[in-house]
């Protein structure tokens, strides 16, 4: 298998994760990388908290867990086993990047299950067990979901799928501030994460008017504020 295709960042191709699994102290990551033939490739390793996927059904990059470089051989394929110095809770998902020496890099990978088997949802409220028993949630009741525990207006299964805190009132996505301009609109979102992605949305005539897209989607930028601009939507907002 090679990377013969051309295009941004070359067409990297990501690495096929096939097993993760977690012992005392290091994490080890198995994979093999179909790329151009006898090339070295640095390859990044992630955790995330969340099962996200984005529009291709790749994984996302919360938490960055280590790297290692990997040498193709003549058909432009490795086979690696990596173990990093890092204990990462059972439950999370793996996924990686990989990264050519001009510096073009893939996508990230689809992810996979640290320490396989089925990604765990006992109540089947749509919130991962891990996720619930990390917040102080109960994962046999599936009625906690709709539930508000910090009073911030979001039930858990929506500070979930926003990758927000669920126990902190203030930590949710809003628009924190917007400065107008003659040819713009600056706008400031927070918090977001990075294995998010946030859209803008506007209407001139109320709630039940017709919404148009201002901007987006904007991926996120690891719970710091994301500074966007658009063209000027005539305060609509």
């Amino acid at each position: 298998m090679d990377d013969s295709d051309t295009g941004p960042n070359n067409f990297q191709n990501f690495p096929v994760l096939t097993r993760a699994t977690n012992n005392p102290g290091v994490t080890t990551i198995e994979g093999t990388l179909g790329s151009a033939p006898d090339m070295q490739y640095r390859l990044e390793f992630f955790a995330n908290r969340a099962l996200t996927t984005n529009a291709l059904g790749n994984g996302g990059g919360e938490i960055f867990i280590g790297w290692t470089n990997v040498i193709t051989d003549a058909t432009g394929s490795n086979l690696f086993r990596t173990i990093l110095p890092i204990n990462v809770v059972s439950g999370q998902v793996i996924t990686a990047t990989a990264t050519d020496t001009n510096n073009n890099t893939s996508e990230l990978s689809a992810w996979i299950l640290l320490d396989g088997g089925a990604v765990p949802d006992t109540d089947g409220d749509g919130i991962l067990d891990f996720w619930e028993n990390l917040y102080g949630l109960s994962p046999t009741n599936g009625a906690d979901a709709l539930l508000d525990p910090d009073l911030d207006s979001f039930t858990s299964l929506q500070e979930y799928i926003a990758n927000t805190i669920p126990t902190n009132p203030a930590h949710f996505i809003r628009i924190s501030a917007i400065s107008n301009t003659p040819t713009k609109e600056i706008i400031f979102f927070t918090p977001t994460v990075t294995d998010r992605a946030h859209r803008l949305q506007f209407s001139s005539g109320g709630e039940n008017a017709i919404w148009s897209n201002a901007l987006g989607p904007r991926v996120g930028l690891l719970n710091t504020t994301m500074y966007t601009n658009t063209i000027n939507i005539d305060g609509g907002l």
